[in-house]
């Protein structure tokens, strides 16, 4: 690789890094549940994705970086997931109507603490508004 693609590779980790890492500065604060985290602390969390996005996260972070951020267990947005109601979950998803839909299902299950959604690119507005009217 040359330099362009390494620092092209380092710039798309630290994005992805930095997405984990939302949760911990929001704790800290005060929008979270858990007041006694601090910047620097580590959050644990789940972290859902569709084929898609673990395609781009699979080169760019191993097992043990991703436990460092916090993540202690990651699962496909298309399998059966278990409620785990004391834990946030990350998700980072392609903007389809068939994701939005599984997040929406999972918003009515209650399976997690919290909901923090990413997406590869832009949600068309219907889709925000599904989610919207999920969360409430």
């Amino acid at each position: 690789m040359d330099a362009t693609q390494l620092d092209l590779r380092d710039r798309q980790k630290r994005a992805v890094v930095r997405m984990f890492d939302l949760l911990v500065e929001e704790h800290s604060r005060g929008g979270g549940g858990d007041d006694h985290l601090l910047a620097g602390d580590v959050q644990y969390k789940v972290l859902i994705l569709d084929k898609f996005a673990f395609d781009v996260i699979a080169p760019l972070l191993r097992v043990n970086e991703l436990r460092q951020h916090g993540i202690t267990l990651t699962l496909l947005l298309e399998s059966e997931r278990e409620q785990i109601p004391d834990v946030p979950a990350v998700y980072f998803v392609q903007p389809t109507a068939r994701n939005v839909q599984k997040i929406s299902q999972d918003l009515g299950k209650k399976l997690y603490e919290s909901y923090h959604l990413h997406f590869t690119r832009e949600l068309p507005r219907s889709g925000l508004e599904e989610l919207a009217t999920a969360s409430v």
